[in-house]
C-alpha cells in the first residue's frame, strides 16, 4: 500500500468510528480503533506525508482535515460514555474499601 493508500484506509476507518459510536456499537468500534491503530502505525514507519508527491500531499490534507471532524464526531458520543464508566468504576471501588474496612453488611 502506498502513504495515500494508507490514509485513505485512515479515513475510511475513522469514518465508520464515526457510525458505530453513533449507534453504539462498542466492541464494534472497539475493534475498527485497533485496525486504525495498526494503519497510523504504518504510516510513520513509512514516514506518513512527507513521502507523497505534491497532489497526494494535497488530498492527505483534505483527508485528515475530515478524520479530525470524524474524530471529533466520535469523542461527542465516547467521552460522555466513558465519563459514567469512569463514575461505576468510581462507585465500585470505594463500595469495595467500605466492605474492606467494615465487612460485608
Amino acid at each position: 500500500m502506498t502513504n495515500l493508500d494508507l490514509f485513505i484506509a485512515l479515513h475510511t476507518a475513522y469514518r465508520d468510528m464515526a457510525v458505530l459510536a453513533e449507534a453504539n456499537e462498542w466492541d464494534q468500534l472497539a475493534e475498527l480503533e485497533r485496525q486504525a491503530a495498526h494503519v497510523k502505525q504504518e504510516l510513520e514507519l513509512k514516514g506518513g506525508i512527507k513521502h507523497c508527491n505534491p497532489a497526494e500531499q494535497a488530498k492527505v490534507r483534505e483527508l485528515v482535515d475530515q478524520t479530525l471532524e470524524f474524530d471529533e464526531r466520535i469523542r461527542t458520543h465516547v467521552n460522555p460514555w466513558m465519563d459514567h464508566v469512569r463514575s461505576y468504576l468510581s462507585a465500585i471501588t470505594k463500595e469495595n474499601a467500605v466492605k474492606k474496612a467494615y465487612g460485608q453488611f
